[in-house]
């Protein structure tokens, strides 16, 4: 039997004595003893309730401090046993941790069982983890080269410990999958928003604020009802079916029908921020990477078939300026093509696959091709960032769309006088804004570029006296769109400084005499490196550091 011992386990007996000791004072106890589980590899019907015991017994037994520091070690030594008890592990992965003993304890728990034997059990996960890693297969690329092995991910930089550290965000059980995001977390979302929108002026975009809720008879006329609906939020209202927006482009389309257009009208851009909910299962929902309710940089793009290829060759421009340019991400494109379930003939499918490839070559940008993956309504181009960690994110996605529009009878007046039904291209560059910061602050281990960060300038005076000429400084730099602070506790400088570092803030000056009189400026940065500048200088190249996206 199993027995908690001053908060340990001690195991013997077979498994099922095991999960009948988990299950102790339980609702479950009596469904278990009714219905024994004689074989550990053959419970599917029961699984979810083990799971859920298991998962009990985990964040009772294993909670510590938030540092993950021993999770891939028992994930990889727990590989070589069934699913179901692998899935138990990753569900309670975000309210335990397993540091060493809470590893020993789970081993211990999985050794009760007959096979594998616990002598052989560290051999046999070895085994495992090299035959897993050796079985995985990138898909087959065109025009490039195979990515480069993963490197070792460091748990300093999850982005749910930095979130905490930092106060960019926090997550609380009375809204499971949905960030809070804090004043400085604010400060970075809207940056994101800024440069988005500061590029969508430039490139010909028209952003748009749509509603929350639609009735059932949209998601019905889209084709979601069909192919998405166990993903969606569904309510009753006025005895009325209504559903939350799990995506932007079937109210695109009500815009877009809102008033006559001519083939002039087209390329029509129209962007849209709005708040999208989608019901992910708790246990896959992970910090800010995998989340219910998100905004996305979503946009519609409306073209006749003459104008697709130019604008597919832009979107790759845009998608070239953010990835390289601007965050300078290693990144992998793949072309998804028609699934089992999707809308429309062999012919458009074969028309828009080709169309995207063309884009991708004309541009010289290499891809890979995942076979039945588009979405049921066309193919797409799927964008996949390469963190510091050597890990994948799926952010970025280019769909084109045949179907849809057509569905609606959304039409535009040819040269020729006569109706004809757009192409629609559904676009997201960055994906989900929340995805995105949580691949940010792990990319960077919360160290964000200069643009992006809450705090750009801290100024550390070394006694009142010098107070009032930081502020003035303060006011100075604010005026010039610079984010500045002045840090005047009653701390040491060495202290003021060792925080302004662990705040990732990129640059601190210390102000004392020297620097009232002389109006030269010693500049550290988080990295320690020091120098002098003018102050005016100094506000200059900072500025220009920020509009350049350095």
């Amino acid at each position: 039997m199993v027995e908690l011992v001053m908060g340990k386990m001690k195991m013997s007996g077979d498994y099922d004595s095991i999960v009948q000791a988990i299950a102790k004072n339980r609702a479950e106890l009596d469904f278990l003893r009714k219905n024994p589980i004689t074989d550990f590899f053959s419970f599917r019907e029961r699984s979810r309730i083990v799971r859920m015991e298991i998962r009990k017994e985990l964040d009772m037994l294993l909670k510590t401090d938030p540092r993950e520091s021993r999770y891939d070690e028992l994930v990889r030594a727990l590989r070589c046993y069934p699913q179901q008890c692998l899935a138990a592990i990753e569900e309670a992965r975000d309210s335990w941790i397993g540091d060493e003993k809470g590893t020993k304890t789970v081993l211990l728990l999985m050794s009760g069982m007959d096979e594998p034997k616990a002598d052989g059990l560290r051999k046999e996960a070895e085994k495992a983890s090299k035959r897993d890693d050796s079985e995985k297969q990138e898909p087959p690329r065109k025009g490039g080269k195979k990515p480069k092995k993963k490197e070792v991910y460091s748990k300093d930089k999850d982005h749910r410990k930095l979130g905490r550290e930092l106060d960019l965000f926090m997550m609380h059980e009375s809204s499971p999958g949905t960030p809070f995001f804090l004043p400085k977390g604010t400060i970075v979302y809207n940056s994101l928003l800024g440069f988005l929108r500061e590029e969508y002026r430039r490139r010909g975009y028209q952003e748009v604020i749509t509603p929350l809720m639609y009735d059932k008879k949209l998601w019905e006329t889209s084709g979601h009802w069909d192919h998405f609906k166990e993903h969606m939020f569904n309510l009753e209202v006025d005895e009325r079916e209504f559903s939350l927006k799990p995506m932007n482009c079937p109210s695109h389309l009500l815009i877009y029908m809102n008033s006559l257009r001519s083939y002039r009208d087209l390329p029509l851009r129209i962007a849209d921020f709005a708040v999208l909910h989608r019901n992910e299962p708790t246990g896959s929902l992970t910090g800010m990477t995998r989340v219910r309710k998100f905004s996305q940089d979503d946009s519609h793009i409306f073209v006749t078939p003459e104008q697709l290829k130019d604008e597919l060759i832009g979107l790759i421009d845009f998608m070239k300026y953010i990835y390289e340019r601007v965050f300078k991400f290693e990144y992998t494109v793949d072309l998804s093509t028609k699934p089992s379930k999707a809308m429309g003939s062999d012919e458009q499918w074969s028309h828009a696959e080709k169309a995207l490839a063309e884009a991708l070559q004309a541009k010289s940008v290499p891809y890979g091709i995942k076979e039945g993956e588009g979405a049921f309504y066309g193919p797409k181009i799927d964008i996949q960032i390469k963190d510091s960690h050597g890990r994948n994110w799926q952010c970025g996605t280019i769909q084109l769309d045949f179907q849809m529009p057509a569905r609606f009878g959304a039409t535009y007046e040819g040269a020729d006088g006569e109706k004809h039904t757009p192409i629609m291209i559904h676009r997201a560059l960055l994906g989900t804004l929340e995805r995105f910061m949580g691949v940010l602050i792990e990319h960077y281990g919360g160290a964000m570029p200069l643009w992006l960060s809450p705090l750009q300038v801290s100024l550390l005076p070394v006694n009142d006296g010098h107070s009032a000429f930081a502020h003035e400084l303060r006011k100075k730099m604010e005026n010039a769109g610079l984010r500045v602070a002045v840090d005047e506790s009653m701390n040491t400088i060495g202290y003021r400084i060792r925080k302004a570092q662990m705040e990732k803030v990129p640059y601190m000056l210390v102000i004392g005499d020297k620097e009232m009189s002389s109006g030269t400026l010693q500049v550290r940065t988080r990295k320690g490196e020091i120098s002098n500048e003018k102050t005016d200088d100094f506000i200059k190249n900072v500025v220009r550091e920020v509009e350049e996206k350095a």
